[in-house]
């Protein structure tokens, strides 16, 4: 790194006065982090400003804001299928998706939900939600006064504000829906909380019941054409049997059942004749010796049993008794008589039979006849049946539509009277004990950090655009000259202080130009230095220094007094002049009330040793500035004359000068100098004026070897 190095001695120490990096390798490092905590530090009391003003606001909006307490409950919105009938309108569970339940969050800070619980606590009369003319109108209202309007203006004004004190959130993977209410007291705030829960219960059982509501009425409507529809269809298939003469009964056609029960009863009357036949043939089969009919008759069975019992008599009365044995004789009487009575009967049964077959064939070709005329009938009513049954089939459809409808009208008619909601309040709120609004302590962390953020960034803005010289490094790239670094002193001082300081300065070593932020410490130190650089080592007899500033108030009159102190503490002639007409800085600070100055001596007045204030202790001269003297200005000429006569008697003169934007002239004075000393003031000098200042030294072929940058004394140098 390259430093700008000047060597100097105060007669008792030897120093190396080493001072801040070479304007381009400054300019290449830019800001780093010492220079932005030197930001900081300089424009601290703008931060702390800052600060305090976001501060204040804060702190004003936490005195006139209200405090709000925030109660909270919790609902639960079931994803179970809580079905009572198989035929709900609407699905019970909603929990399943996602998007459903998120949807709840939008429904809980609906008008809907929250016009019940504006209605529930009367609060479009409440000033407080519906606004401030609510009293007054609440008062029309009684007296009769007031419109519809007016209450839908302020039952909306108060559904507004109650919804900006309500919040809603769901933790992520939960159906549990937290419900948070703000008020100005704690009961305040858990009965909006629990109202807030239970509009919402209710609002989605009376949506479900409005659902249901419309279906079944739907159904209704939709039941009367049902109705006429099957009305028509069945009218149709009447009209149709009674135009065709289709008979039918219990669902069949009566001609169809006639046909079958023809053809059951001659299936019977052809097995009745078989079996009429049978029993004709067995009884003429048993008039011829056969015994199948005859032993099926009773008569015939008991006869047979008494004549086999009068034929065992008669053989046991032949065997004892003669053939004409009255006995015996009776009893072959007996068996001749009932063999008489088995044969009439046996008769009568072959009568009978011969009847019965002749009726079962007759009665069996009646059938016959009979079946074949309602079959011939039968042909000719399939061919109507067709149509016929198309008709059924349309009559049956629009009956089991109908009958559908029906049942499911009468379904949902019922339950609409069991809706249930699909949520649950899971944990009913609590009163709050403390309030939740404002956040005192979150509000004042956060204005403290945006206003130290915000009196950061303030103060970064104010050095970018801060025009003034603030540094060493600054000034050198500004000029391109060694910079010395000096203390200022902004108060009006006499010269006995100035005396009292050096003398003290004296006893102490000389600090590093760069170290230290004591301002008259380094006023001094660097006035001494500077006056080994334009002094010592010279040949020339008398040196002449001019030190000035671009505009007034930058502290060239206490330097010019401080390095004029320095040369005639270590034992040089020194003569201090004050060119200054307008300001007067330099006898201010001296000696206010001098009747003779620099014009009386230019002028030929009073002589050179007449005029000059001269302290004992410190050997120094003064040529003050009188009063009297503001609208001359001193000419190169007279600056000249006034070296010439000061030559003999002063081994270096110090010229205070006037400001050179303010007094161009005094560039004329310039070019009559030796050495001239360009005086800044830290955080004061603008760089424009500093670089008109030169631009002036220049055109009058000057050339400042040197810059003093003037500081406060609690100010630090970078």
């Amino acid at each position: 790194m390259t430093y700008v190095t000047d060597e100097f001695d105060d007669g008792r120490h030897h120093r190396t006065a080493r001072f801040m990096p070479h304007p381009q390798r400054m300019a290449e490092r830019g800001l780093d982090l010492r220079g932005i905590f030197e930001v900081f530090r300089r424009r601290a009391k703008l931060i702390l400003g800052v600060t305090a003003a976001v501060m204040a606001a804060v702190v004003l909006f936490l005195l006139v804001s209200p405090s709000l307490y925030t109660a909270s409950t919790q609902i639960l919105v079931d994803p179970r299928d809580r079905r009572i009938l198989e035929t709900e309108v609407t699905q019970a569970g909603a929990g399943s998706d996602a998007v459903l339940v998120e949807s709840q969050l939008r429904i809980i800070t609906s008008d809907a939900v929250v016009g019940r619980v504006v209605a529930k606590f009367k609060l479009g009369n409440d000033a407080e939600f519906a606004g401030s003319n609510s009293a007054t109108v609440a008062g029309s209202a009684k007296a009769g006064e007031t419109s519809d309007d007016d209450a839908l203006i302020r039952r909306a004004r108060a559904i507004q504000t109650l919804k900006k004190r309500i919040s809603v959130s769901r933790a992520e993977r939960t159906y549990v829906i937290d419900v948070n209410a703000n008020a100005r007291t704690p009961q305040q705030a858990r009965a909006f909380a629990d109202a807030i829960a239970d509009a919402y219960l209710e609002d989605q059982i009376d949506a479900n019941r409005l659902t249901t509501r419309q279906a079944s009425e739907a159904l209704g409507s939709r039941l009367e054409l049902l109705r006429a529809d099957l009305r028509s269809a069945e009218d149709k298939v009447q009209a149709y049997r009674v135009a065709h003469g289709i008979v039918g009964a219990q669902g069949n056609l009566v001609s169809e059942q006639q046909l079958a029960e023809l053809n059951l009863r001659l299936v019977q009357a052809r097995a009745h004749v078989a079996e009429t036949q049978a029993r004709f043939d067995q009884t003429r089969r048993s008039r011829s010796g056969g015994m199948g009919e005859a032993l099926a008759s009773t008569v015939v069975t008991n006869l047979r049993t008494q004549l086999a019992e009068i034929s065992r008599r008669e053989a046991e009365l032949s065997s004892t008794l003669g053939n004409h044995h009255p006995q015996l004789v009776e009893v072959r009487a007996q068996m001749s008589n009932v063999r008489h009575l088995i044969g009439e009967e046996l008769g009568r049964i072959s009568t009978s039979a011969t009847n019965e077959l002749a009726v079962a064939r007759a009665n069996e070709k009646a059938l016959s006849d009979e079946l074949e005329r309602l079959s011939d009938r039968s042909q000719t009513t399939n061919s109507s049946l067709i149509e016929l049954r198309e008709l059924e089939r349309d009559a049956d459809a629009s009956r089991k539509i109908y009958e559908a409808f029906l049942t499911r009208a009468k379904q949902t008619g019922e339950q609409e009277r069991l809706e249930t909601p699909a949520a649950r309040i899971l944990a009913p709120a609590e009163i709050p004990l403390n309030t939740s609004y404002p956040p005192r302590v979150l509000l004042l962390a956060i204005a403290l950090v945006f206003g130290m953020g915000l009196g950061a960034t303030t103060a970064l803005f104010s050095e970018h655009f801060d025009d003034t010289v603030r540094s060493a490094a600054q000034l050198r790239e500004l000029t391109g000259l060694s910079v010395f670094v000096a203390g200022a002193e902004r108060r009006e001082v006499n010269l006995a202080k100035w005396l009292r300081i050096d003398r003290l300065l004296r006893q102490l070593p000389p600090p590093d130009v760069r170290g230290g932020n004591h301002a008259v410490s380094v006023a001094s130190t660097a006035a001494r230095t500077l006056r080994h650089v334009l002094y010592e080592g010279t040949a020339t007899a008398q040196r002449s220094i001019i030190v000035v500033s671009a505009r007034g108030d930058e502290g060239a009159a206490p330097f010019a007094l401080n390095f004029a102190l320095a040369a005639a503490l270590s034992g040089k002639r020194v003569l201090i002049v004050d060119t200054d007409s307008e300001n007067r800085a330099l006898t201010r600070l001296i000696a206010p009330d001098a009747s003779v100055g620099v014009f009386d001596v230019v002028e030929g007045r009073v002589s050179l040793s007449d005029a000059i204030i001269t302290n004992s202790e410190t050997g120094l001269n003064l040529l003050p500035m009188t009063a009297g003297a503001s609208a001359k200005r001193v000419t190169r000429d007279q600056i000249s004359a006034l070296f010439a006569v000061s030559r003999s008697d002063f081994d270096c003169v110090v010229v205070c000068g006037a400001p050179l934007l303010a007094e161009p002239e005094t560039g004329s004075l310039c070019q009559a100098v030796d050495q001239i000393v360009l005086v800044t003031r830290a955080g004061t000098s603008r760089r424009d004026d500093v670089e008109d200042a030169l631009q002036l030294l220049r055109i009058h072929q000057c050339k400042p070897r040197n810059v003093v940058l003037t500081v406060d004394a609690d100010t630090r140098i970078v």
